[in-house]
């Protein structure tokens, strides 16, 4: 039964090797093939072979034996097996059979694709080649990665199965690349990319949740002996001419007389500051018995010791540079002339040297011997990478001020892990931000200095918001699909908004001051003053936002005030003052709506102008649609007169709404003249009979009385028509009528 296995593998090595090479024939006759003609090719082949999928492998049904289900393990096991043996007889050959390699691959990830052999496999087999490659020769193996990676990753779980194999994979040979090579540095970006790319924002999987530091690579230089008979033979060395840099500030200069008099003290001081990049966390542990110069309450006054001497030296050499280049010494007008005719020479030039200038420089590691100290500090981009080490090294150090960890405990979802017990004190505080000043200082009188500091601190800044998103959880970035339906209503509304026809613009003048002033034709200076009535409801309103944003700053300015301050008790005072103003803005605006928007008060609870103003922005917008329907129906537009709180709240109606009463009449006249109308045959037009003394006739026509006239006031006379006048139609009549009810309305309202 073995040697029967051993047949069918060696049977499947010989079937797909001449499948692998049949694809290399094609390639060198130009004849190109894509991934489905491989995969069909692979599946014909592998079906000829009799090879069993492996979904069929260990699923039993009724009535089968043991050993039928041993024989599809093993047929599986002898297909796997032969797949190593073809990768490893492509792998061990030279670079020269690189495309032969990925033709095996191809099959492998075909196989895997259609079923027969476990999805891991290829991963499984891209493993075994990386390892047994230099690190020279990884760079095919890699690029085969990039170009199949969507086949590779398709249906992928990152926790389980094929997610932890290729994580391995690109991590295992990230950690082989060496650093001091300018072609491996694009190699590790080129995984970098890779591993953004196939896994997720909220992967956790790369994620340094503790704030672990990489302690393994350790740090070391040479430790001077000391020499202190010799102190004397140096000092008298350095007392030649030339020997000490003039430094014209006191301070700075006795700082660097005594670094130049003891050099080895300042190597020691400057190269131990290493260690406390490396690891920071040796300023936050608890002091012990045998503390060093590194370990807690001794190394913050030895930091803070070593980062000024060092800032020290550092600004020496900038100066002493600067001198040498004359920048110092160029002053006056020729000087600033020719300063000026040169940027514009050059414009963009210089700031393209410049970052060429900063993507050149790279130090692979650190050269500590003691001889090349003084070289290093003339290089400007050496005293660079320092400083930037120290803001490294004080931006961590800020982290643990009592107001940055109230700030982290109000973060959701504190991570415990990553959370520190250790607090920094405000004197330490204090001549960190110091020191940090000063640092940034310094780079700002580098060469390029100001782009290059404000690059440091968006990386500081964005290294913050990566290490509050791990203090919070590592939340995921990926948000919620937006539910469709309601994007849809969404969009209707603002299409909707979109087409309502604008209301018209209520200023004619553009604005408000200008319309008023229109108005009211003011033609002195004293016109001009605001005249704005105290009860007038938007300026009144308007008034009130801007007093509650002055208080709202007022707020804010009291509480960054220091207590028992003469600010804070200016401001505490101010703040007083505009609280009061603000009751009575509201009190006023309470009392203006009163007149106008009395049927509202119901909804604000206790005199919510927020709300208040929003109902009425909400009613003013659905009576303007209102009118734009009614006018969009040809419905004409019903005016509302008087005040709403009149005709809603106390249900009041407007005398103009009022129907007016008819003047009274003879009954007994009204009688014969309406029966003589009704007889009367004659055409429009016919004047009836002039009445006369004899016949005892009276004059039938209706006697107007006006509505404002005084009570005893004699009616008019009434007008006799003359014989022969037409008689006038019945639409001038009415239209008569109606002008008359209107001069009688506008009377009566003028009166009241």
């Amino acid at each position: 039964m073995v040697q029967t296995f051993l047949n069918y593998r060696q049977l499947a090595v010989e079937a797909l090797r001449n499948l692998a090479a049949s694809f290399s024939s094609r390639r060198q006759q130009d004849d190109s093939f894509s991934s489905d003609q491989v995969k069909h090719a692979t599946e014909e082949t592998l079906v000829g072979l009799g090879a069993p999928k492996v979904a069929d492998a260990g699923v039993t049904t009724d009535g089968e034996e043991q050993d039928e289900r041993w024989k599809v393990d093993a047929m599986q096991n002898a297909l796997t097996r032969s797949f190593e043996v073809l990768v490893d007889e492509a792998a061990s050959d030279d670079r020269a059979n690189a495309e032969r390699l990925n033709d095996i691959l191809d099959v492998v990830l075909s196989s895997a694709e259609l079923g027969y052999v476990d999805d891991t496999l290829p991963l499984t087999l891209l493993t075994n080649v990386l390892e047994l490659r230099p690190v020279s020769e990884c760079e095919p193996v890699l690029a085969y990665i990039e170009s199949r990676i969507k086949r590779l990753t398709k249906g992928m779980e990152y926790q389980r199965g094929r997610g932890p194999i290729l994580l391995r994979l690109l991590n295992d040979l990230l950690r082989r690349l060496p650093r001091s090579q300018s072609h491996s540095v694009i190699l590790s970006g080129r995984i970098l990319t890779l591993l953004s790319w196939v896994y997720p924002l909220n992967e956790k999987s790369g994620v340094n949740l503790r704030g672990n530091f990489n302690v393994g690579k350790g740090f070391s230089f040479e430790e001077p002996e000391k020499q202190g008979e010799s102190e004397g033979d140096g000092t008298t060395a350095k007392e030649g001419p030339g020997a000490k840099m003039e430094v014209e500030e006191g301070e700075e200069a006795e700082e660097s007389k005594q670094g130049a008099e003891d050099p080895a003290a300042f190597y020691s001081t400057f190269w131990s500051l290493q260690r406390l990049f490396i690891n920071p966390e040796l300023l936050s542990k608890p002091a012990t018995a045998a503390s060093t110069s590194t370990s807690s309450s001794s190394s913050i006054p030895a930091l803070r010791d070593s980062v000024r001497k060092t800032l020290t030296a550092f600004s020496a050499a900038t100066k002493k540079a600067k001198d040498l280049t004359g920048s110092t010494k160029e002053v006056g007008a020729a000087a600033s002339a020719r300063q000026a005719a040169k940027a514009k020479k050059e414009g963009d030039d210089e700031m393209d040297t410049t970052d060429l200038a900063l993507e050149e420089y790279f130090f692979p590691k650190f050269l500590t011997s003691p001889d090349l100290l003084e070289l290093e500090l003339a290089d400007p981009s050496f005293r660079r990478q320092i400083l930037v080490q120290v803001l490294i090294l004080f931006h961590y150090l800020l982290g643990f001020t009592p107001a940055e960890r109230l700030r982290v405990e109000k973060l959701p979802h504190t991570n415990v892990s990553a959370f520190s017990t250790y607090v920094l004190s405000s004197e330490n505080e204090t001549w960190i931000r110091e020191l940090r000043s000063r640092i940034l200082d310094e780079l700002d009188a580098m060469e390029g200095g100001r782009r290059f500091r404000k690059a440091v601190q968006l990386v500081l800044q964005r290294d913050q918001n990566w290490i509050d998103w791990k203090l919070r959880g590592c939340p995921s970035f990926i948000l919620d699909p937006l539910d469709a339906a309601a994007q849809s209503e969404t969009a209707r509304n603002k299409l909707r908004a979109v087409m309502r026809k604008p209301k018209r613009f209520p200023y004619r003048l553009g604005n408000a001051n200008l319309s008023r002033t229109w108005e009211k034709n003011l033609t002195s200076l004293d016109g001009f003053q605001p005249d704005v009535d105290d009860d007038e409801l938007d300026f009144i309103l308007r008034e009130y936002r801007l007093e509650k944003n002055r208080l709202k700053q007022t707020e804010a300015q009291l509480a960054r005030a220091a207590p028992g301050s003469a600010q804070r008790s200016q401001l505490e005072n101010t703040l007083e003052s505009k609280r009061t103003r603000l009751q009575a803005l509201h009190w006023r605006a309470i009392r203006s709506a009163s007149t106008q928007h009395l049927r509202f008060f119901s909804q604000i609870g206790a005199g919510d102008l927020e709300k208040l103003e929003q109902l009425i922005d909400e009613d003013a917008r659905r009576r303007e649609e209102a009118a734009e329907a009614e006018e969009a129906n040809g419905t004409p537009v019903q005016q509302t007169t008087g005040y709403d709180s009149d005709s809603s709240v106390l249900e009041m109606t407007p005398k103009s709404k009022l129907p007016e009463p008819e003047p009274e009449k003879d009954e007994a006249e009204a009688a014969p003249k309406q029966e003589e109308e009704n007889k009367s045959g004659e055409e429009a037009g016919t004047p009836p009979p002039p009445p006369t003394a004899a016949t005892g006739e009276k004059n039938t026509e209706p006697v107007v009385v006006e509505d404002d006239d005084e009570p005893g006031t004699p009616p008019p006379k009434a007008v006799v028509a003359s014989p022969g006048t037409p008689k006038r139609p019945r639409e001038e009549e009415e239209e008569d009528a109606a002008m008359t009810e209107g001069e009688t309305a506008a009377k009566r309202l003028k009166v009241e």
